[in-house]
């Protein structure tokens, strides 16, 4: 049994989100990471319907969804399991490519992340390992199976379901923005349904009853209202046109990708240690200093513009901390 894009009444022994995808609430569209016409969600919807229907016909029950973050699907959704799958696509310079699986802290019991992305990566595809990321230093952590971190995580959706009693992993299949990394996905794509498949089923059994047993997240209890301190404001002090590029350098592996020179408007986008920004034969445009951060400016693939912070301002006003080097 598939339960699509509504919350069950019943309790079911899966979830299988597909990343991005169309909006319940307001009937928006959102595609995802796009490159040369392909777009994250077309792809990677295909993988999660196939996915549900070859659980389903196993005995499962099984709920599907997109867009379950913004939507908050998981609100109200009972799971025996207590498990949820939300399937991606990765995107970064054209250069990345490889299969990751990011994970909540505090899960300990991580052996179906591990073997899905063991197993995909033999197919013909890096390996870049199961991670957690720390919400108030925006470290990535590489984590080990069997051990718990201790720490806010990163990810609204990883953090959000946690807070409801679910352990959910986000599955970065392959790079939308790569093109080889794109044709590896076409060419092994039913392999990598089978793989996901065979996992879940090792994982839990078609009553919902977990065979290798998640940890258990604890419902966070709301907190009685208190007032919350006021950040002190982001704000651009100067801006001047500069070409050039930039190779990220920093000890949590990369640095994301802004929407807006503001720190705390991220997007999904990371450059990983050592790649450029933008791309070879490209350059960003223009810097922009703010009152905590240095910016530099570039056309993305998609149009826009976005903005990766290089380095930190220092409340004085003169350089701190380097993110990478520019040049």
């Amino acid at each position: 049994m598939i339960y699509k894009n509504s919350a069950p009444k019943e309790a079911v022994d899966v979830v299988i989100f597909a990343g991005h995808g169309t909006s319940e609430k307001d009937g928006g569209y959102d595609p995802g990471a796009s490159k040369n016409g392909v777009n994250e969600h077309e792809l990677v919807e295909y993988v999660a319907l196939e996915v549900c229907n070859k659980l389903s016909n196993a005995g499962y029950t099984v709920f599907y969804d997109e867009q379950n973050f913004k939507d908050q699907d998981l609100a109200g959704v009972s799971i025996k399991s207590k498990f949820a799958v939300s399937l991606h696509a990765n995107a970064a310079n054209t250069q990345a490519r490889g299969v990751e699986a990011l994970v909540p802290a505090k899960e300990a019991k991580l052996d179906f992340e591990f073997a899905v992305v063991d197993r995909i990566s033999k197919l013909g595809t890096p390996n870049r390992g199961v991670k957690s990321r720390n919400y108030d230093t925006g470290a990535t952590e590489q984590r080990k199976s069997g051990i718990a971190s201790n720490y806010k995580d990163y990810y609204a959706e990883i953090r959000d379901a946690w807070g409801r009693g679910i352990s959910l992993s986000i599955l970065e299949m392959f790079f939308v923005d790569n093109a080889e990394d794109v044709a590896f996905y076409r060419a092994n794509k039913e392999k990598m349904i089978d793989i996901i498949v065979d996992e879940m089923k090792k994982l839990v059994s078609p009553s919902g009853t977990p065979t290798t047993s998640t940890s258990t997240p604890t419902p966070t209890p709301p907190k009685p209202a208190e007032p919350a301190p006021t950040p002190a404001k982001e704000t651009i002090v100067s801006r001047w046109a500069e070409k050039g590029q930039f190779i990220a350098d920093v000890p949590e592996g990369g640095v994301y990708v802004r929407k807006s020179p503001t720190f705390t408007d991220k997007d999904t986008v990371m450059y990983n240690n050592g790649e450029l920004c933008p791309e070879k034969g490209q350059y960003y445009v223009e810097c922009i200093k703010t009152t905590k951060y240095l910016y530099i400016k570039y056309k993305r693939g998609n149009g826009s513009w976005g903005y990766v912070p290089v380095r930190e301002m220092n409340a004085d006003g003169t350089y701190g901390k380097k993110f990478g080097k520019c040049f």
